[in-house]
């Protein structure tokens, strides 16, 4: 970080002159009309299992459901399905189909606690209060099976359908939606499209309820496999957890499939984010090889996938000099199963059937005023109360226990990994020239555990970057993460609220 003071005087005053722009704006736009937070309702939030028991009970044992389906209706072509990733002017809508966009479930309890969902979906991103209409069509099948809480996870695939509204056509959300948010109208439009979004919700909630059907005994075990040369983190202080992780369950039926849950720290990027053909990526490579060479069943949830973008080197990948990106993305997928079957069963180690979950809601302060203007034109539909003047965006943590030794934080959106396991910068390479002093997630739960960030986990609130290391959008230090990060008190805010869940 450029310690000059001339130069951040420079950015910093940047900034300054770009919010008193934007005030201006956000001024004149009218806004949708906010909830006041002395009245906000919340519904469709799940608590968890209780306390975080950290032994496991006599009588425990493990089962797991797994099911897939596809969350494509075969009108994404028709000129009315947007393209999720980068902001372009236009109608950036989908031209042509790669791949299958999916939901992937499983249903896991250790026999004891209740039944806990772990749902990843091929989606750029999906908000919490979208989140909460699933679970409402779950709510009397989860009140039946014991469920005692229901997690979506998004892949953040730059190229897929736009299901979290940023990506529409930009003359109809700065012309027509203030019109109607003044006239208090409703029916904002944006990036998402009603019946893709209505499919998307039947879907996920059928697919959950058939993993929950599949439930069946077995073990689980956990083992992991270094694979940094395949992430390029493209902002310091550099940390992060490159392993491969796996979670493997066993099921006592020989004839089961087994099901493997992975977790990793980069953004699906291997076609790009401006381009308009919908693919979801190399997760979607990786679940077929699995299938085929492993007779598994997969499902991936990222962790702190901040700036971690995949690292595309032709030579690493093993690709010619002349590639297309769908080469690229069945390489990386490759390369990472390959990764995983060297895995030997003896570096495994067995999870002992205990798991806990406890969730907590949570409002984090929206303050970006570029992210305020995209929340009044409806480019973000994300619930959002108010109080007095100030704007707070409804969300929610987690903490899980997956045995006694693996611990694992849901966080909702990109984290910056070093707020997770430590590390953070410096007062001397920080750009507020100041200390973080907060405990990272790995302090929280003991050095002693293993600890798996589950990000983009039940909602998306874009970048979680240290409060001390909040740079000016347009210094080129940014790396684009300032102009989608809520605020510079987010990280500190959640962490907080982790660190009250945690105790």
């Amino acid at each position: 970080m450029p310690e000059s003071f001339a130069y951040k005087l420079k950015y910093n005053t940047s900034q300054k002159l770009l919010n008193g722009a934007l005030s201006v704006v956000n001024f004149f736009t009218p806004s949708p009309k906010f909830t006041k937070k002395s009245k906000y309702v919340s519904k469709d939030f799940y608590e968890g299992t209780g306390e975080l028991n950290v032994t496991p009970r006599d009588n425990a044992k493990w089962h797991l459901g797994f099911a897939v389906a596809s969350l494509l209706t075969g009108n994404e072509l028709d000129g009315n399905h947007f393209v999720g990733g980068e902001i372009r002017g236009g109608r950036k809508t989908a031209t042509e189909i790669y791949d299958d966009m999916r939901v992937r479930a499983i249903a896991i309890n250790d026999g004891v606690n209740g039944t806990v969902i772990f749902a990843a979906l091929d989606l750029y991103g999906l908000a919490n209060n979208e989140v909460r209409v699933i679970r409402s069509r779950l709510s009397e099948f989860a009140k039946e099976n014991d469920i005692v809480s229901i997690n979506l996870f998004t892949l953040h695939q730059h190229s897929v359908v736009d299901t979290l509204g940023m990506n529409g056509e930009l003359k109809e959300a700065f012309l027509r939606n203030p019109r109607h948010n003044l006239l208090r109208k409703g029916g904002l439009k944006n990036g998402k499209n009603p019946d893709f979004m209505e499919n998307l919700y039947n879907v996920t909630a059928e697919t959950i309820k058939e993993a929950v059907r599949n439930l069946e005994p077995g073990r689980l075990v956990f083992g992991m496999v270094d694979a940094s040369p395949y992430v390029k983190d493209q902002r310091p202080p550099y940390v992060n957890d490159t392993n491969l992780n796996r979670l493997r369950f066993i099921p006592d039926n020989p004839d089961s499939r087994s099901t493997w849950i992975v977790n990793w720290c980069t953004h699906c990027g291997g076609n790009g984010s401006s381009r308009r053909e919908i693919t979801s990526d190399y997760p979607y490579y990786m679940e077929k090889e699995i299938l085929e060479r492993a007779n598994a069943n997969f499902i991936m949830i990222l962790g702190a996938i901040q700036s971690n973008a995949m690292n595309k080197n032709a030579e690493l990948l093993k690709l010619p000099k002349e590639h297309t990106p769908i080469d690229i993305m069945k390489a990386y997928a490759h390369a990472f199963v390959d990764l995983l079957l060297s895995i030997p069963k003896e570096a495994e180690t067995e999870v002992q059937p205990l798991l806990s979950i406890r969730h907590r809601e949570i409002f984090l302060p929206l303050k970006n005023k570029v992210m305020i203007l995209a929340f009044n034109v409806g480019l973000f539909q994300n619930a959002v109360v108010k109080k007095g003047t100030r704007l707070n965006l409804v969300s929610e943590i987690g903490m899980a226990s997956f045995g006694e030794n693996i611990k694992v934080a849901l966080v909702p959106g990109e984290l910056e990994p070093s707020l997770a396991y430590g590390g953070t910068v410096t007062a001397a390479e920080s750009w507020s020239g100041r200390d973080w002093t907060m405990p990272s997630i790995q302090d929280m739960v003991g050095n002693d555990k293993k600890l798996l960030v589950f990000g983009l986990a039940n909602d998306q609130v874009g970048y979680l970057v240290a409060d001390t290391d909040f740079v000016p959008m347009l210094a080129p230090e940014s790396v684009h993460v300032e102009i989608v990060s809520l605020s510079n008190k987010c990280a500190s805010t959640l962490l907080t609220e982790l660190q009250t869940l945690t105790k």
